[in-house]
């Protein structure tokens, strides 16, 4: 749904890296609460399969996640960094592949029609990395603290569940009706707790 977004909305979308680092307290690493990350693996495939999209967990939830995302931040400079973005969460959980592999940063490359090698080299490149560092920092500036995350004029909306609402905040600010979600409740008739 993302890469229909700027489009559709005529709003720009700003990829920022993140990731989780044991010496970062403010981007956890999901797999530490086994019970949260077993849940968010069940979901995982409950969004997929609703999308009609396959996922195969990748074999180890780590990685050198360094690598991928300054090639991801090369290849937005190039023009195609939500394209090398889509492609490696692609070849991350649905092909099962190490995004921290020199050869799957090239052949994700290689799908979105940049160079190979340059991604490559983009991803060990100190610059590029430091780029990614910056980014990472001002995110948790704002107050992000995990992904997927989307910052709209000082608003934030965390997860994929959050999107829609992230979606009504643009149109009212474009002038543009939100969808009314009165009715849409859970309880028909509206639930009411009962007096102690």
């Amino acid at each position: 749904r993302t890469s229909k977004l700027g489009a559709r909305l005529g709003v720009p979308l700003v990829l920022v890296p993140l990731f989780p680092d044991a010496g970062d307290p403010g981007v956890p690493d999901p797999a530490a609460n086994h019970a949260r990350f077993r849940y968010t693996v069940e979901d995982a495939f409950r969004i997929a399969s609703a999308y009609g999209l396959s996922i195969r967990p990748p074999a180890s939830v780590d990685t050198r996640w360094e690598l991928p995302h300054a090639a991801c931040a090369w290849a937005d400079a190039e023009g195609r960094g939500l394209a090398f973005a889509l492609a490696a969460f692609s070849a991350r959980f649905s092909r099962s592949r190490d995004l921290g592999d020199p050869e799957v940063i090239a052949e994700v490359a290689t799908l979105v029609d940049l160079d190979p090698a340059a991604a490559v080299a983009a991803a060990s490149d100190a610059a590029w990395q430091t780029k990614v560092d910056a980014g990472r920092a001002k995110a948790r500036a704002q107050g992000v603290f995990g992904v997927p995350f989307f910052l709209f004029r000082e608003q934030r909306f965390f997860g994929n569940d959050r999107l829609d609402w992230a979606l009504r905040e643009i149109d009212r600010a474009a002038g543009r009706e939100p969808s009314d979600l009165s009715g849409e409740a859970c309880f028909d008739p509206v639930w009411t707790p009962p007096r102690a």
